[in-house]
């Protein structure tokens, strides 16, 4: 008989950490190692938690180093372990990914778009082993990384070779979306969509940029208190994009009533009307033009741009 997490639980050992493996949270992998501490399948699964905690923004600099040194450590203990375990290879592959996404966000040109393919290929690789059904955290996790290296490598080019990463990232954080319906995986999918409307902007593509605004603001109506509220709030980017949206196909009106709504609004340590006035800018750079333009800089002149001083 195999032996029960506890004498009041009918739950196997095996299965509890089959089910830790499958919650896939790094105090729950950390729990399950010091039960079966020469399982291979459950330290690799622990040293990609460690790795992916190790690149979120959030994570202190030092700590991420400590992560990323206990994350190798755990993953080369795995594949010694197990070396032909398609999970092993799949966190490693994850890792690496990690690890060339790192060093791509670090370098410029065409030494970083290298690196950031590169990193493209190893979440892709690591994907073809993950599954929603039996574990669904690290397809997420891994999904959530590879569009974070698409939207990265389309940043490296302009025009349709810069939109169509950015596009595939949109439709991984999409799929995370269906099956993982938190208020983190909405407010990812929303401020990208945000995002993206703004390059679209940019590229003369405004009915889409109205679109994906609108697809946005939708989620982000949905999203509740799994995200900061500051974070929540610095989502009215969305209506901006929203609204050059609508300049650009010539709706005057109705861009002008979401300025002047949002325009003294706090978003990112500036105001709504601050950003406003500096994508306005960044559109002339780019020799982006519509006969609606000077007459919205002029009509929005009189508003403050700048928060009062407290």
């Amino acid at each position: 008989m195999r032996r029960t997490i506890s004498p009041f639980s009918k739950l196997t050992v095996p299965e509890w950490i089959e089910n830790s493996i499958k919650a896939g949270t790094l105090e729950s992998l950390r729990v399950a190692i010091q039960i079966d501490p020469a399982n291979a399948r459950l330290i690799a699964h622990f040293g990609m938690a460690l790795a992916n905690l190790a690149v979120a923004e959030e994570t202190d600099p030092a700590e991420a180093r400590r992560m990323r040194a206990e994350a190798d450590f755990q993953t080369g203990r795995a594949l010694k372990l197990a070396p032909d375990n398609d999970e092993v290879k799949a966190a490693i592959q994850n890792n690496l990914g990690n690890a060339l996404y790192g060093q791509g966000i670090r370098t410029r040109g065409a030494e970083a778009s290298e690196l950031l393919t590169q990193a493209v290929a190893a979440y892709r690789s690591a994907l073809e082993v993950f599954s929603n059904a039996d574990l669904p955290r690290s397809r997420a996790a891994t999904q959530n990384n590879l569009a974070s290296a698409l939207w990265t490598l389309g940043d490296q080019s302009e025009g349709e070779e810069g939109l169509k990463p950015k596009r595939e990232s949109i439709e991984l954080l999409r799929q995370v979306v269906s099956y993982q319906l938190d208020d983190l995986s909405r407010y990812r999918l929303a401020s990208t969509l945000g995002s993206l409307a703004f390059d679209l902007v940019l590229n003369s593509q405004f009915a889409e940029a109205q679109t994906r605004c609108e697809e946005a603001q939708r989620l982000a109506n949905e999203i509740g208190d799994g995200v900061q509220k500051s974070d929540r709030d610095n989502l009215i980017f969305i209506q901006g994009n929203r609204a050059h949206a609508l300049l650009f196909q010539g709706h005057y009106d109705e861009a002008l009533a979401i300025y002047r709504q949002y325009w003294d609004k706090p978003l990112n340590g500036k105001t709504f009307g601050e950003v406003t006035l500096e994508d306005f800018a960044t559109f002339d750079k780019a020799g982006l033009t519509h006969p609606d333009l000077s007459r919205m800089k002029r009509a929005l002149e009189d508003l403050p741009s700048k928060a009062p001083s407290p």
